[in-house]
């Protein structure tokens, strides 16, 4: 028990020890067996962060003394501070793997880079103005902005990105032309740095609404945004606005 940090319980019963020196006694139970390798299912879940890093702590112990361990966590610092190979899995199947500095540093995956980030999205599509459902997006941004506690100002800097660029900008050209429907609207916020992305794609012919839409819409846009990017796909013939709040 000394091995856990435990020698001063070992005349306790289970029901009189904390979450997480609970924990620490399993561990005990299964090193006295004296494995080839443990197998931890989320060994910190459900423990609050006092206990957290009591855990982590033995576990971190068990790795200097070279025992093999294959644990499954979604604690990614911890994750990346043991582990001397990352699997990150997803949809059923390994997705990526390599060590911690190839999978926290330079993911391959898209999938990989979106949960090292911690990238919520909210995805909206435009299928025809009419048929849109403005009052439903609005909530639903209000509800994704609450979700990621985001405060007023940032809330409403995201709904005004979308109403002075594709209600007032976007889609009264699409319209004129008579084509570029449907349009996407991802809105992407990784929490790992702080950033809150918009991404605007349709289709038709190149068209940048920060370059020839309103004038009003475009100074509102430009004065809230960090970023803007335009750029048009000639092979998937697809215009891609990127802004930055």
């Amino acid at each position: 028990m000394s091995a856990v940090g435990l020698a001063d319980k070992a005349d306790r019963y289970p029901e009189e020890l904390s979450g997480g020196q609970q924990q620490r006694a399993a561990i005990a139970r299964a090193v006295i067996m004296e494995p080839r390798i443990m197998l931890f299912d989320e060994p910190t879940s459900a423990l609050d962060p006092s206990t957290i890093s009591e855990v982590q702590i033995v576990i971190r112990n068990l790795a200097r003394r070279g025992m093999t361990m294959l644990i499954v966590t979604h604690e990614l610092r911890f994750a990346r501070e043991i582990s001397t190979r990352v699997f990150y899995m997803d949809e059923g199947g390994i997705c990526e793997d390599g060590t911690p500095e190839q999978i926290f540093e330079h993911p391959r995956m898209e999938n990989t880079r979106r949960f090292i980030r911690g990238v919520r999205t909210l995805s909206l599509r435009i299928d025809a103005a009419e048929s849109f459902d403005y009052p439903g997006a609005f909530s639903a941004m209000q509800k994704y902005g609450a979700d990621n506690m985001f405060d007023r100002a940032r809330i409403s800097r995201m709904w005004s990105a979308f109403e002075e660029i594709v209600m007032l900008s976007l889609i009264p050209h699409l319209e004129q032309s008579g084509k570029g429907y449907p349009v996407t609207v991802d809105i992407q916020y990784a929490e790992a740095d702080d950033e809150l992305t918009v991404k605007i794609c349709y289709g038709g012919d190149p068209y940048d609404p920060l370059d020839g839409g309103q004038s009003l819409a475009v100074g509102v846009i430009r004065a809230i945004t960090s970023e803007i990017e335009y750029e048009f796909d000639d092979i998937e013939e697809m215009n891609i606005l990127r802004i930055r709040l």
